[in-house]
């Protein structure tokens, strides 16, 4: 009886609730046990044997990334790209000093060539050897120990001739949790996508007005392992499957005219089918025809109607950066809602909350989920702006003034030990919603207030270079829409415009960007400015494409 119930806990999803800690039991594999074995092994020795005079790690921390990736991207029915990898990758982070006071926080100044010679990863053996395994880890510790070592004896010296600041903790405690994920794997007929991205590539071979096209399909299923020394233990997974089609031309204007369209699953069959695909290929075809025939606006200022969801990549660009908890910004006095705690930062209406526990929003999937952060703290919903006061930050384990613990935020910089605060999933509520088709009516009256013919309504957002790409003008005394471009040469990144928001509609939809998600639904703004951006501009092709 006892070894049937043992069985049942490691088979099945147990979920033990502890204040806010989840624990989640799995069984692990041997490959599984290798790894955190020769990572426990590994950790021991350095917290016991590694000094250097009276300096020895009071904290380590490992990661172990064990990842598959396959990329495929296609144009007019041929391959461009079309690999996959398997990759082990391995970070370490060892703290000299104590939690009041250690080697961080502190912007060594030193020749590149010297910065270069320590490690921050490590690439790990793809077979479960442990001596090989300790090997690779010994290696990057013992740089990872130097580097800190060096980096705190500099910091005492530089700041022992600086009027002494105000003391704020340099790491921040956490209660270690123990997490395990059963293991996942890439699931997915890499031969018939092959095929399906091919063909639907070639649509765009009947259109010689596009000048660029492509059609690609990323995925990646990573294992984390993550061991450190306060004893926290967690295996889990980051999951994407994303297809992406993008195509672009230049206008005669010399403007460019570019549309997309993008997809994020976790699993294959969550995926569009071929021909949902072609139909969204039509659409980014017929949407620049349109562009290209119509009238280029050089500059408008007036009340701009943004559409769900293109209002969260808005969302994201005004909001997202400026509720980091970042030690470096804050200090700075860089982000935007710097000195503004418990103060109006926005219409008394919207809330804005964070919660990277959340994988799916009304059957759409968020990219940016997960349980627990970088540095091994669950994650958890956060209560960023309550009735427009500015109420809380994102934040890792490098407190700031006022907040001295962590609520999982921390993310690991793409390929590099550093870890920064993130984003996470963003949610934008308001007490005062209305219809599109109100908040349309609301446009067109503001527009006849201020004497102005047309409104403008941007409907999509280009990720990549950060500016809308589909707009129209909508006519205030017919309400008729009609395509307009010349939006592309644009900047919105003026944060005024949080003042300025008056209205948000009942529409919320899923923006998935790699900088982060945002729910939100459409977003009407009193007034913005757009002014042309020569630096956009490119000249045509002097001569036709083969194509025609």
């Amino acid at each position: 009886m006892k070894r049937l119930v043992k069985g049942l806990a490691l088979t099945i999803l147990i979920l033990a609730v502890f204040g806010n800690v989840v624990i989640q039991a799995a069984e692990l594999s041997k490959s599984d046990q290798t790894i955190f074995k020769a990572m426990e092994t590994e950790l021991n020795r350095s917290m016991k044997k590694l000094k250097i005079e009276k300096d020895q790690p009071y904290f380590i921390s490992y990661t172990i990334i064990d990842g598959d990736y396959i990329f495929i991207e296609t144009t007019l029915g041929k391959f461009t790209k079309n690999y996959a990898d398997r990759y082990r990758t391995a970070f370490a982070r060892v703290k000299v000093g104590d939690y009041q006071y250690d080697n961080s926080i502190f912007k060594r100044k030193r020749r590149a060539r010297r910065a270069r010679s320590f490690r921050t990863r490590i690439s790990i053996p793809l077979e479960n050897d442990s001596i090989a395994i300790r090997h690779k880890l010994w290696l990057l510790t013992d740089s990872q120990f130097k580097d800190a070592v060096n980096q705190f004896t500099r910091k005492k010296e530089t700041e022992e001739l600086q009027v002494k600041k105000e003391e704020i903790t340099d790491f921040s405690k956490a209660k270690p949790v123990e997490y395990y994920e059963e293991t996942k794997k890439i699931d997915i007929n890499r031969k018939a996508w092959e095929e399906r991205l091919k063909r639907l590539s070639l649509v765009f071979k009947k259109h010689p007005e596009i000048e660029k096209s492509k059609i690609s399909l990323q995925i990646w299923v990573e294992i984390k392992y993550l061991l450190n020394s306060e004893g926290a233990r967690i295996k889990d997974h980051n999951i994407g499957y994303r297809i992406r089609i993008d195509a672009s031309t230049i206008s005669q204007d010399e403007i460019p005219v570019a549309s997309s369209y993008s997809f994020y699953g976790y699993k294959e069959d969550g995926l569009p089918t071929e021909a949902e695909l072609k139909e969204e290929i039509n659409k980014i075809i017929e949407d620049i025809n349109k562009r290209l025939n119509s009238e280029v606006i050089n500059g408008y200022l007036g009340p701009v109607l943004i559409e769900a969801p293109a209002s969260g990549f808005l969302f994201l660009k005004l909001i997202g950066r400026n509720i980091l908890g970042d030690r470096e910004d804050y200090e700075n006095s860089r982000l935007l809602f710097y000195n503004r705690l418990n103060r109006k930062v926005i219409d008394r209406s919207i809330s804005v909350y964070a919660d990277p526990t959340i994988q799916y929003y009304n059957g759409v999937p968020v990219s940016d989920y997960y349980l627990y952060d970088a540095e091994g703290v669950r994650a958890r919903r956060v209560n960023v702006i309550e009735n427009g006061i500015f109420k809380n930050y994102l934040m890792t384990r490098t407190p700031i003034r006022g907040f001295e613990q962590s609520n999982g935020y921390a993310k690991r910089v793409p390929w590099q030990a550093r870890i920064e605060p993130g984003i996470g999933n963003l949610f934008i509520e308001t007490k005062d919603k209305m219809s599109y088709e109100q908040l349309k009516e609301k446009l067109i009256t503001l527009c006849k207030e201020q004497n102005l013919p047309y409104g403008l309504i941007i409907r999509k957002f280009d990720i990549n270079r950060k500016v809308p790409t589909s707009a129209v003008k909508i006519n205030v005394n017919t309400g008729k829409e009609t395509p307009v471009f010349g939006c592309d040469a644009v900047s919105v990144s003026d944060l005024t415009i949080l003042d300025k928001i008056i209205a948000l509609a009942d529409d919320e939809k899923v923006c998935n960007t790699y900088e982060g998600s945002c729910v939100a639904p459409s977003v009407l703004i009193e007034e913005l400015e757009f002014k042309e951006n020569k630096d956009l501009f490119k000249k045509p092709p002097l001569i036709n494409s083969p194509l025609k």
